[in-house]
């Protein structure tokens, strides 16, 4: 197993699919971090939490999964490439058994989805410091925050390149794989974005020292009308403890 998976490694690297992938990803990573970081998300349209707040940062933060359909579409293009021009056909006549073959695409691929999303998110990072340097604002979060969201944006790219391929493996056709992919990413972009899906009402329960229409509405005045997807429980969480400091916890 691990000689079919050194050759795939061998095969990846002489295509310099790799080589082209990183460097798709920092682009990626940093035009989109930083032209919000360097404009200010309170400067957009519609407004939203500056990079002198938690929010703002995760805002930006979060701007690169927008693009982790790419990783999806890179994985599958790859392996539908092989049926197409019927470049498989020589890996299984040397290695027989296809299970170990796609088996070790599977783990060529996920290394490639990890480098992809780690080359994002040093490049995000990179941006995001930049742009708030540039604009002369302190950051208000600690760097290991900063570093998780961005540890989890690098796994999802890797899922996103293990989907891919996995459809591609499947499929075979290029373009029925491409539209499987392109419907999958659709239906999480209606998820994301939807405003069938946008938080209208909070409920509280289990308070006695703490008014709960109080933190009802706090909590829809920060957070209303943002998509269910969006809203990041662990910062809501915060921001009420914050603001109601007899609350014991908050979930």
């Amino acid at each position: 197993m691990m000689s079919v998976i050194r050759g795939e490694l061998i095969k990846l690297l002489t295509l310099r699919l790799a080589l082209w992938t990183i460097l798709l990803a920092a682009a990626c990573g940093a035009l989109l971090t930083g032209t919000l970081a360097f404009i200010g998300p309170e400067n957009a349209t519609p407004p939203m939490p500056g990079l002198d707040t938690p929010d703002g940062v995760a805002i930006v933060l979060g701007l690169p999964t927008v693009l982790l359909f790419i990783p999806a579409l890179i994985g599958t293009i790859a392996i539908t490439s092989e049926y197409r021009h019927r470049t498989i056909g020589t890996t299984f006549l040397a290695v027989p058994r296809r299970g170990q073959v796609l088996g070790a695409k599977l783990v060529v691929y996920t290394l490639l989805g990890l480098t992809y999303g780690l080359a994002s998110s040093i490049a995000s990072g990179a941006a995001l410091f930049a742009g708030a340097a540039a604009r002369g604002v302190t950051i208000p979060v600690p760097v290991g925050e900063i570093i998780l969201p961005l540890l989890q944006l690098a796994l999802a790219a890797a899922v996103y390149m293990v989907l891919g391929v996995s459809i591609g493996a499947l499929a075979r056709n290029q373009l029925i794989a491409i539209g499987i992919v392109a419907a999958l990413i659709a239906l999480v972009a209606v998820a994301w974005f939807s405003p069938l899906l946008t938080l209208t009402k909070v409920q509280v329960s289990g308070s006695r020292l703490v008014d709960t229409d109080k933190v009802s509405n706090f909590v829809l005045d920060s957070q209303r009308g943002r998509p269910l997807p969006q809203v990041r429980p662990g910062t809501v969480e915060d921001s009420v403890l914050g603001e109601f400091p007899k609350a014991e916890a908050a979930s």
